[in-house]
């Protein structure tokens, strides 16, 4: 049997093809051409300098003794930030800052009124406020193996009316950042941000971020963190549909946060998708990455899906707000099938899921009979409905693995090999 997933890409994802009209819609999104990984495409190369705007729509100040072209260096040591207000350049064009945010771990500066920024730098923190006021952040352009830094997204809008050009660095970039909580509830922030383009692109000086919700303590606080990982898998020539699902269940089977995002990724080009608490990030000709904002302490399943049929997972234990990491990686074996006999028709759906290390069912899932059920429609490649008159359900492209399979209070576990079937009597 030839390889199914020769051309796609899985994280837990679901990939559909992009005409498919279910109910299982992409998040809003931006594709573009990327010709390597870390580098800004397409963004303007004429060179201007401007004045430098406060971060809280203030009157803008021009940066004190300053010159632009001087504010760019990739040498963390040699960089000087202006004290009074931001100052910046993206793509050659000036960078003027009206808003500053800081939701979920990820800090945004934009300039715009509109829905599409003018202009806007993401950046996604994987850090909680207590890690990120403890010491300053320090990302030089060369990193340790393995040492998880920010990622950066940069959107340029083009003309009136269409989508921005973007940007997505993970690598490469240098970037010096210090917040400080005051007793007013505002977050005071000093940044040094230089990227690895042609129009070296940067942002630096200083900004108020007022009004978040990071700085409002919870009536009920809920420990919070990110799962995040690569999604290891070969990437398909045509735009496709992938879907990351994400669900979670605490000790005494309690649902937690969850979600699902899909977008229509292809070879070449830069997709970013956000729904909720996920982003999944596909960067050109690079490994996609996913970061989930969990809630609640407990056991998430981690999930990628291909034309709806799961293709990669993993289980996580996650506890008390510390960031786990969960790479996916789409193994190159061939399906197998999945014939499940039933002792009578009183059952109406037949439902899968994978087990974890030691073939159990990770605490608190049960027999993850409710897990299943919030997954819903983007993992219908474990779930089949018993047709009318029949004993039996086929499930016909099940990765190689270890699964339990349900049927009403009934279940019964199975191995699934590569390009095999397997059948199961629940009776």
């Amino acid at each position: 049997m030839a390889n199914p997933f020769c051309g796609y890409v899985f994280i837990l994802l679901c990939l559909a093809p992009a005409d498919d009209k279910s109910s299982s819609s992409p998040a809003k999104q931006s594709n573009k051409p990327s010709a390597t990984s870390g580098k800004s495409s397409s963004l303007a190369q004429t060179t201007q300098k401007g004045n430098k705007p406060t971060a809280t729509g203030q009157k803008s100040t021009p940066a004190p003794n300053e010159k632009i072209d001087n504010l760019w260096t990739m040498d963390p040591d040699k960089m000087k930030t202006p004290k009074d207000g931001l100052v910046g350049r993206l793509g050659g064009e000036p960078f003027r800052p009206d808003q500053v945010q800081f939701e979920n771990q990820v800090l945004t500066f934009r300039s715009g009124k509109e829905f599409l920024a003018d202009q806007e730098v993401i950046i996604f923190l994987f850090a909680d406020l207590k890690e990120l006021t403890a010491k300053p952040m320090l990302v030089k352009p060369k990193r340790d193996f393995g040492d998880l830094a920010p990622h950066v997204h940069v959107h340029s809008k083009r003309k009136a009316g269409q989508a921005p050009d973007i940007g997505v660095y993970t690598d490469k970039y240098a970037m010096k950042l210090e917040l400080k909580p005051e007793k007013d509830g505002q977050l005071r922030g000093t940044i040094h941000l230089c990227l690895p383009d042609d129009a070296k692109s940067f942002l630096a000086g200083t900004f108020t971020v007022t009004g978040s919700k990071e700085m409002q303590p919870a009536a009920n606080p809920v420990a919070s963190g990110t799962i995040s990982g690569s999604i290891r898998m070969p990437l398909p020539e045509k735009r496709t549909l992938v879907t990351l699902v994400v669900h979670g269940v605490d000790s005494k089977g309690k649902g937690l946060s969850g979600g699902s995002v899909g977008i229509n990724v292809r070879r070449g080009e830069t997709s970013i998708g956000s729904s909720g608490d996920i982003d999944l990030n596909f960067a050109g000709n690079s490994n996609p990455t996913y970061v989930f904002n969990a809630k609640g302490s407990g056991t998430y399943l981690v999930v990628l899906c291909v034309d709806r049929i799961p293709v990669a997972w993993k289980w996580v234990e996650w506890n008390d707000g510390q960031p786990a990491s969960a790479d996916l990686e789409v193994s190159k074996d061939d399906f197998g099938s999945l014939e499940v006999r039933l002792g009578s028709t009183d059952q109406n759906e037949v439902r899968v899921l994978p087990l974890w290390e030691g073939d159990q069912a990770p605490a608190g899932v049960g027999d993850g009979t409710a897990m299943l059920k919030r997954f819903g429609k983007p993992l219908q490649g474990w779930m089949a409905t018993v047709t009318a008159g029949r004993a039996s359900v086929n499930f016909p492209k099940l990765m190689p693995g270890r699964y339990r399979v349900f049927a009403g209070q009934r279940y019964q576990d199975v191995e699934i090999q590569p390009g095999r079937p397997a059948k199961v009597e629940l009776k």
